[in-house]
């Protein structure tokens, strides 16, 4: 765990993103420095900011995450420029002979400290809304904690925002934050998006960040939007809406603190039942 977590604040950046990976690279760049001047010291990028959701688009817009690739490059720059933390949503990583779904997370000096890769890659059908990145996606296998000056963040995309044992081994590990940049679709987010975000916050009595990439209006596949921060007690801080757009929220280390004392759940669980939370050991990357 970092030696004492002290108040930031964070900037989620909702962007649409289009067939054009420069012109999202563009978006992206200019929202992150709009995101700094608001005061911002770590900056969230949504899932999948500089590709368009769907499968068929993996293989064209892929890039190594090995210090050569233009999504790698420019994201470093900003960081060490700006003297930000920044967490890059994610990209589709080529490497091996496999792609993954990868964030990359970057310190204030540029360095690209560590990734996620996406844990479950999502194959299912919601009426009218299928989603099959099984057909190109590989599974990521570890959970990663970003450890920064100010505090230590777990980090989820996609649907792993539905899964409490992760949200908890995040908790167990000492980290007082999760970040979740997640696409999920018109009918999902309907359905689940404030739910899945307060329920995660109050398992970990933590805070929780969900970022979202902007709906495309021409799209059959339109994102959910409603990017939300959330607080450990489960109260919804402030939310996008549908449109691109930058929320601006500080931490406060002493609301979880306060949540913890109140709620002392991670104390008290019994691990001779709940193993399944306790055995999940997250690599830790970033400020030492």
């Amino acid at each position: 765990m970092s030696s004492a977590a002290k108040g930031f604040t964070i900037g989620v950046i909702q962007l649409s993103v289009v067939p054009d990976k420069e012109a999202n690279l563009q978006r992206a760049a200019e929202q992150i420095v709009k995101a700094a001047q608001s005061g911002a010291n770590v900056v969230v990028l949504p899932e999948s900011f500089n590709c368009p959701a769907g499968s068929n688009h993996v293989r064209g817009y892929s890039e190594p995450l090995d210090g050569s690739s233009r999504t790698e490059k420019l994201i470093s720059s900003l960081a060490q420029s700006l003297g930000i933390y920044i967490i890059a949503g994610t990209i589709p990583e080529y490497d091996h002979g496999c792609y993954y779904n990868s964030c990359g997370l970057f310190n204030r000096s540029g360095e690209l400290v560590g990734k996620y890769r996406k844990k479950y890659v999502l194959s299912s059908v919601l009426g009218d809304t299928v989603c099959s990145e099984t057909q190109v996606m590989s599974d990521g296998n570890e959970p990663v904690v970003f450890r920064t000056e100010y505090v230590d963040i777990g980090i989820g995309t996609g649907h792993d925002i539905r899964l409490p044992q992760l949200a908890v081994a995040y908790a167990n590990a000492g980290c007082q934050m999760l970040v979740y940049c997640s696409a999920f679709t018109g009918p999902f987010g309907n359905y689940h998006w404030t739910l899945l975000s307060q329920g995660r916050a109050l398992d970990s009595l933590s805070y929780v960040v969900l970022c979202s990439p902007g709906p495309i209006e021409d799209t059959s596949d339109k994102t959910f939007g409603y990017s939300t921060i959330v607080d450990p007690w489960g109260n919804s801080l402030i939310y996008a809406t549908v449109k691109d757009e930058i929320i601006i929220e500080k931490f406060c280390p002493d609301e979880v603190l306060a949540a913890r004392k109140k709620i002392p759940m991670l104390q008290s669980r019994r691990s001779d039942i709940y193993k399944d939370c306790l055995e999940i050991r997250p690599t830790i990357v970033g400020h030492r």
